[in-house]
């Protein structure tokens, strides 16, 4: 099924410049097509995921602050383990090896895991409702048959389990409980040489 997850064991005796011969738990002996597989690193990264620095760094290859987007390229080689550790690249550095805990995933329209999102939509089956305007949290990447650059995986406290939601149906609550394109007003005065408020 999609997303299980095996291992390459040699090269296809049925068509070697094709296929490779794997081992998946439910299927021990499968020949699959180069073009069904995809290279399983940790934290379920996959090559060209946006990702976001959560380090700072600078060396005489180049440098890299938290905040700055990159992409996943590839596993870890050399002296870096490939189970804790994916290979980037970023604007400022072309190859840098980070462990799990220094990027973090950067979703369809911006969400990271962790955000707090207001449904613009309102669903109801049998796991449950989310009703328009109801707050909930971005929790991974979509799962299933969801496309994974439209959707993102969400709960909602009315839900049971995970929903996949399409990014347009969903808005990022602001800091302190402010949603975009709400009217606000100034407690108190501000100046500075870029104006007052």
């Amino acid at each position: 099924a999609d997303g299980d997850r095996g291992e390459v064991v040699g090269r296809s005796t049925s068509h070697p410049k094709v296929k490779v011969y794997c081992r998946f738990p439910q299927y021990t002996n499968f020949h699959a097509l180069v073009s069904e597989l995809e290279l399983w690193l940790p934290g379920d990264y996959r090559i060209g995921d946006i990702v976001i620095s959560k380090l700072n760094f600078k060396s005489e290859t180049g440098s890299l602050a938290v905040g700055d987007r990159g992409e996943v390229v590839g596993r870890a080689i050399a002296q870096w383990d490939p189970k804790t550790h994916v290979r980037c690249r970023f604007p400022k550095i072309p190859s840098k090896h980070l462990a799990l805990d220094q990027l973090e995933l950067e979703l369809p329209g911006g969400f990271r895991i962790g955000d707090t999102v207001i449904s613009k939509f309102a669903f109801e089956d049998e796991d449950g409702s989310v009703a328009d305007g109801e707050r909930g949290e971005v929790v991974g990447r979509a799962n299933g048959t969801s496309d994974p650059k439209l959707f993102v995986l969400c709960k909602f406290p009315n839900f049971t389990g995970n929903l996949n939601v399409l990014i347009g149906d969903l808005e990022l609550e602001a800091l302190g409980g402010f949603h975009i394109g709400d009217p606000v007003t100034k407690k108190g005065k501000f100046k500075d040489a870029n104006g007052s408020v």
